[in-house]
């Protein structure tokens, strides 16, 4: 099942146990994630903690925390029941009298397996920490955590990439592209790695090198293959490489068109619409907006370029218009900014 059905199954899940529209939820401005500690868990406190994680990765706006493949969505519910009776366990009295001999049980097997099993163990868990909290915004504690898990293994990829992800969330770019590269330049394959600094590069105007490493992550298979092909697309029309970008939509559309993608397709279409309107074929953008709009009724920026061009071809446009202003704006997305200015100037 693609990602993006994850996104609407959590959404959903989340909209019938508190009775409210996610879209009437406060975000995080750090992570893009439902607050949820703060929201829509003290509306359903029947919930328990560990299946609000797993609704929150459901639900999460970037679609590189979502799961990736029915397996692991199954294999995570299962493990729910017993995951909550370790909780338990570890929340007890003799749980938490015991932590000094279960240390000093894990320094003697540390010294019976060897050093390298016991920094390999001890990283794992760091970096299961620290994805945590990342995944709740608490990017300080997980930059530290990370930190600390590199002392330990330094050379442990995966450490670097999530590590440059919570220094990009917290605002600091240049060591968020310092700790990708580090990242990249132990596994060249990791496609995620590719996508995250490639978004920074976009977000910084470093464009060329954003392309770069957006085509890396585009790789058939790539679970960020096709945000990655979408933003890549993007790239070529705001560079004003129309037909380049044409040519990459269409064949990524055929490749999804048998998958059940609709927030995929609909932003395809829209970025079509959007090539259409620069060629100034406006018949041709509004059919490619309504389309994209037919698949996904929540984008700000399909509602900003069919106000533009319904103006264009002076069409009552205010109902659009009045929306494109009202929604959002999406990171990494400064055309919209450029979209809302011209339509605030007419």
């Amino acid at each position: 099942m693609p990602v993006s059905d994850y996104f609407a199954i959590g959404r959903t899940i989340i909209h019938a146990l508190t009775g409210t529209h996610p879209q009437d939820l406060p975000f995080s401005k750090q992570s893009g994630q439902l607050r949820s500690q703060i929201v829509w868990r003290d509306k359903a406190p029947q919930i328990s903690p560990l299946f609000a994680d797993f609704l929150d990765s459901l639900a999460h706006d970037n679609p590189v925390y979502r799961p990736y493949g029915a397996e692991r969505v199954i294999k995570y519910l299962n493990s729910i029941p017993r995951r909550a009776r370790q909780q338990a366990i570890l929340n007890s009295k003799y749980f938490k009298f015991g932590v000094p001999l279960a240390v000093g049980l894990i320094l003697t097997l540390g010294a019976h397996f060897g050093w390298t099993t016991y920094t390999q163990l001890r990283a794992s868990q760091l970096l299961a920490v620290g994805n945590q909290l990342q995944a709740v915004g608490n990017h300080p504690n997980a930059i530290s955590v990370f930190e600390s898990a590199l002392n330990l293994q330094p050379k442990r990829s995966q450490i670097h990439a999530s590590l440059a992800l919570s220094y990009s969330l917290s605002g600091e770019p240049n060591k968020a592209i310092s700790a990708f590269q580090t990242a990249l330049s132990l596994d060249p394959d990791n496609q995620i790695a590719h996508y995250n600094l490639a978004n920074i590069y976009e977000q910084t105007n470093e464009l060329e090198s954003a392309i770069i490493h957006y085509k890396l992550a585009a790789q058939p298979g790539s679970p960020t293959e096709h945000e990655a092909n979408n933003n890549l697309a993007r790239l070529y029309i705001r560079d004003g490489q129309l037909d380049t970008a044409e040519q990459l939509i269409k064949a990524q559309l055929e490749r999804v068109q048998t998958q059940d993608t609709k927030d995929t397709k609909a932003a395809l279409y829209k970025n079509l619409g959007w090539i259409s309107i620069e060629k100034n074929d406006l018949d041709i953008a509004l059919d490619f907006l309504n389309q994209s709009l037919e698949l996904d009724p929540q984008r700000t920026d399909t509602y900003c370029l069919l106000a533009i061009t319904r103006q264009r071809l002076g069409q009552e446009a205010e109902a659009d218009r009045t929306t494109c202003f009202l929604m959002q704006t999406p990171p990494g997305q400064p055309e919209i900014q450029e979209w809302k200015a011209l339509l605030l100037d007419s």
